[in-house]
């Protein structure tokens, strides 16, 4: 976010989340806004309120002026689509005013592009992770208001960032940045390690919003564990056995929310987002949809749909190559 250069084929968003945060539930305070609004120290700075983005107004980047070099979209609610922004991010940047003609950036002047949100975001796919970089912020700062008596992040820090800063202060900060510029340069974007957002985001595709995760959480073990030692990833599963298989462990789920066609549905928005995964991957020259992909067994009149869910990694014996084939054209369409 700090340095200018923007690279033209591996151009990123930064979004700040916190590490409590659920796809339904709000959760901030852990200071995600002020490290993303330090920036402005740096570069020429537009905010622009997310709670407002209005998908159908083309003007709500209006206020980003042909100088600014960086574009923070603060607090986006949880329905906010990303795809809205993959333009910006890797492409054209461009900008229409109220009652004036639109503009845009040249592609390596174009501002660089940060959010905050506390809701998991809705990202699908490699498009989506190919154009942004999520890191959690930890609620150490929350967990010190919320108790008693309160430790505010100035008692923590001795003084109030920025505006209790001396000389020295600045010097540091500053120097930290340039520090921070160094090391990209040399490292790249670093990845968080132990952290469970891509479970979260996986849930939350799965399942929608709301969702607790228990379904999401038994596919993935079921497809770890159990699918492979049934020899269900070469011989496949009846949908009905399978979802069986589900009520057993979790009788009041599936009697509610996930009976067999919800779960069915589930299964295959799991598996779609998953890329090491196949669904049906022997129907995969019919199409891509789950009607595409729908496979039944049986005698004419008494047949049953069944499901067969391959990884890349398994091993198929006499399958391996069409298997292979299948894996290689999906990746080279993402």
């Amino acid at each position: 976010m700090l340095h200018t250069y923007v690279h033209p084929t591996q151009s990123r968003g930064v979004i700040f989340i916190d590490a409590g945060a659920f796809s339904n539930v709000a959760n901030g305070g852990n200071g995600k806004s002020v490290v993303m609004k330090s920036v402005e120290h740096f570069k020429n700075t537009v905010e622009v309120d997310g709670k407002g983005w209005k998908t159908d107004k083309s003007f709500t980047l209006s206020s980003v002026k042909r100088d600014t070099q960086f574009v923070i979209i603060s607090d986006i609610r949880s329905t906010f689509e990303y795809e809205l922004l993959f333009n910006h991010v890797t492409d054209e940047f461009s900008v229409e005013g109220k009652g004036t003609n639109s503009w845009s950036f040249s592609k390596d002047k174009k501002p660089k592009l940060g959010i905050t949100t506390n809701y998991i975001p809705d990202g699908k796919g490699t498009s989506f992770s190919r154009r942004f970089f999520i890191i959690e912020f930890g609620d150490f700062f929350k967990r010190g208001i919320e108790q008693k008596p309160v430790v505010a992040p100035d008692d923590v820090m001795g003084l109030i960032l920025f505006d209790d800063f001396t000389e020295d202060d600045w010097n540091t900060f500053f120097n930290y940045g340039f520090h921070c510029i160094q090391r990209y340069l040399k490292e790249g974007l670093i990845p968080q390690e132990s952290t469970d957002l891509a479970l979260k985001i996986l849930i939350k595709q799965t399942e929608g919003k709301g969702g607790d995760g228990v379904l999401t959480k038994w596919l993935r073990d079921w497809i770890a564990d159990d699918r492979v030692k049934g020899n269900y990833h070469k011989n496949g599963i009846p949908i009905k056995d399978f979802w069986g298989l589900f009520a057993k462990d979790h009788p009041s789920h599936a009697d509610r929310e996930w009976k067999q066609p919800q779960f069915k549905k589930a299964l295959f928005d799991y598996v779609d987002h998953v890329k090491e995964l196949e669904y049906n991957p022997h129907l995969a020259s019919k199409g891509n949809s789950m009607s595409d992909r729908k496979w039944r067994k049986g005698e004419r009149e008494k047949q049953v749909e069944w499901v067969k869910i391959t990884h890349i990694d398994d091993d198929q014996s006499d399958d391996d190559d069409e298997i292979l084939k299948i894996f290689e054209q999906r990746f080279a369409a993402e």
